[in-house]
């Protein structure tokens, strides 16, 4: 059965941007990848393979489900999950040795409950909240009593602490990073200066490990950037990141509409020509509200319209101008084709999103095309 819409993953451009980051940071510094959201969208096993293969450390994820998938596929190295995992979750937590974060003492004590009745130990890292304010014990004197506490419970390991940016692009990014970084450090010290030394310290995602060095510390968490994503395009080209994902679909459908009619829903769209009107078998089921924002598509090496209102599963393109255009052709709603290209980070401007929102939303039962070897 053909694919009605499928991506296409390069991964010698996902190595290629993985080892951009390898080279940004000393010998001494673990690189985490960040592989939530499906590894944004690109498949989170094949992209946790790979990056195993290619010296990660071991992998961030935002909840337990998908540090279960990684586990049970196979993946050996570390896995933090970075959101909170509550009840009867701790018990997954420790059976699969997966590394949990902590934002309070409660948590953390809960964790070596359920720790103790299994006989195991549980491996944690603090979450200090030094600016972002939305996860994290505050900084300070609090997140000093609190870690002391937590390494105080018999069957935690605390074995990290670390916090994130709140901002590391705009002009003024260097004192927010500076004001967070300090507190960091602040409470880490503290806490060796009372007997509490935790081996791995981390507060870098993507932007502060391109940026600003001092954050590296002993492990940075990279995220969009694996897949050539940064909100400075000009950034992105000067360190050489590069695309790694393409979503396609083709043609299944095409006639000629006359001047003056009205294309899909409603009366949004009507053609001013008599109209050669393309469709494609993808909707807002299949890529939330990528065509209905972006309005773009790429056929022949040509770009052209996304036209009326996005339906759930079959959208419409005007290729009017298009020569020689047929059904069957293939049809890439982004990345690139030719010499052309839809580039992710104007999408982002236009819909007005967080930078991965828009791979994220790809659903998961699209099927993913893999180029180049995994090992």
């Amino acid at each position: 059965m053909a694919d009605r819409v499928w991506i296409e993953v390069k991964l010698d451009n996902v190595v290629k941007n993985f080892e951009i980051f390898k080279k940004k940071v000393n010998d001494k510094v673990k690189l985490m990848p960040v592989i939530k959201g499906n590894a944004h969208g690109h498949g989170v096993y094949v992209i946790a393979k790979v990056l195993e293969l290619h010296g990660a450390w071991g992998f961030g994820v935002a909840y337990l489900e998908e540090a279960l998938e990684l586990r049970k596929k196979g993946i050996k190295t570390p896995i933090l999950i970075l959101g909170i995992s509550l009840g009867d979750d701790a018990e997954y937590v420790i059976n699969y040795d997966l590394t949990q974060t902590v934002s309070s003492l409660k948590h953390a004590a809960e964790l070596s409950k359920v720790a103790s009745k299994l006989d195991r130990k549980v491996k944690v890292h603090l979450k200090v909240d030094t600016g972002l304010h939305r996860l994290g014990v505050d900084w300070g004197q609090k997140a000093v009593q609190v870690g002391h506490s937590i390494a105080s419970l018999p069957t935690v390991k605390l074995e990290g602490i670390f916090t994130h940016f709140s901002n590391v692009y705009n002009e003024n990014s260097y004192k927010i990073v500076e004001k967070q970084l300090y507190r960091l450090l602040y409470v880490k010290k503290e806490l060796a200066s009372n007997g509490v030394r935790i081996p791995l310290i981390h507060a870098a995602a993507t932007g502060a490990t391109l940026l600003f060095p001092e954050t590296h510390l002993n492990m940075v968490r990279i995220g969009c950037g694996i897949y050539g994503m940064v909100p400075l395009r000009s950034l992105r080209k000067r360190v050489g990141l590069k695309e790694t994902l393409t979503l396609k679909t083709k043609i299944v459908f095409l006639k000629t509409v006359p001047a003056g009619e009205n294309i899909s829903y409603g009366d949004m769209y009507i053609t001013k020509r008599p109209s050669r009107i393309a469709t494609i078998p993808v909707g807002f089921d299949d890529v939330g509200q990528l065509l209905s924002k972006s309005r773009r598509a790429l056929v022949r090496n040509k770009e052209v319209p996304i036209i009326g209102v996005v339906p759930q599963n079959f959208s419409m393109l005007d290729v009017t101008d298009v020569l020689g255009i047929k059904e069957g052709d293939e049809v890439v709603l982004l990345g690139t084709q030719g010499d052309k290209t839809i580039d992710m980070h104007e999408v982002v401007n236009i819909m007005g999103v967080a930078l991965g929102e828009v791979y994220s939303a790809l659903k998961a039962n699209i099927p993913r095309i893999y180029i180049g070897q995994i090992n």
